[in-house]
Parts: C-alpha cells; sequence; structure tokens
C-alpha cells in the first residue's frame, strides 16, 4: 500500500512538473525579434517622374523617403518634397507585427492621419505607396485631391 502511494505521489509530481513547464510563456530570444515595419527600413527614391501618379505628381521629381523603424516606432523624412499638404516632411508609420508588405500592407501615416497601402515588390527593391488625399477644395488645395501612387526605388544600403 505504501508503495501504491508512493508510486502516486511521483506520478503527480511529474506531471506537475510537465504541465509547469509546458505552459510558460516563450519568451523570445532578443536577438530574433521582429521590429515591426524592419522590412521597408531604408532610403527610397522616386528615380523617374512617371514613377509618380496623382493630381500633383510634377513636385515630387527627385523625391525621397527615409524610413527608420525601431522598437518603438516607424519614422520617415522626405526630401525634394514639393507638396508637404500631398506627403508631409517628416512623420510616424503606424504599422502592426502582422503586417506584410509583400502582400500590400494597409497603414495609417502620421500626422495627417492619412491610410496608406505599401507594397514590397521585387525583391524588396521596390516601395509602393498608394493613398488619397482628400483636404477639401479651398483654393491653395483644390488640384491636390485624388489618389497617388508613388513607385520608389530603394538605395544602396538598403
Amino acid at each position: 500500500m505504501k508503495i501504491t502511494k508512493k508510486f502516486q505521489s511521483y506520478v503527480v509530481l511529474i506531471l506537475l512538473a510537465a504541465l509547469s513547464t509546458g505552459c510558460g510563456e516563450d519568451t523570445p530570444d532578443p536577438g530574433t525579434t521582429d521590429i515591426p515595419g524592419e522590412e521597408i527600413s531604408g532610403t527610397w527614391s522616386v528615380v523617374d517622374p512617371s514613377d509618380v501618379t496623382g493630381p500633383a505628381a510634377d513636385q515630387f521629381e527627385n523625391f525621397t523617403l527615409t524610413v527608420t523603424a525601431t522598437a518603438s516606432e516607424v519614422s520617415y523624412v522626405s526630401t525634394n518634397n514639393g507638396d508637404p499638404i500631398v506627403f508631409p516632411d517628416q512623420g510616424t508609420i503606424v504599422v502592426d507585427a502582422t503586417d506584410n508588405f509583400e502582400d500590400g500592407a494597409e497603414v495609417l501615416r502620421e500626422p495627417d492621419n492619412v491610410p496608406v497601402t505599401v507594397n514590397l515588390s521585387e525583391g524588396g527593391e521596390v516601395l509602393n505607396l498608394t493613398f488619397t488625399i482628400e483636404v477639401g477644395t479651398n483654393a491653395r488645395t483644390s488640384g491636390i485631391n485624388g489618389e497617388y501612387n508613388f513607385r520608389m526605388e530603394a538605395q544602396s544600403g538598403n
């Protein structure tokens, strides 16, 4: 009888040990943690003026976008930006860890809160941004309302 109770106690201890190790939270290896937006980090440039379409597309010749992803945010800075109402000079992009840029991720560009479809193609060498600007119809902004597409190529070092 003592042996049976002793055996049962060992079985219970083994089961508890198995459950406690099997149900624990997985902690990611700090060296392999994915940073949301990391795939689009780098410097991207409009190579050909026809690579930008939209009502004010002619304002973006030689447009360059530098995207930086960190653990806390994805930020951007633009240069040769002919119209900061269409594309702010700098800001952040709200991305999610589950965004798949090869399939066309829907993100939010801040500070203007414009939804943008971001698509990474051609082996990570081309970044397409598609968005719509609707800012009203006053004299200053009437010519910029509409859909835009920016096709940009990765610069060396991406």
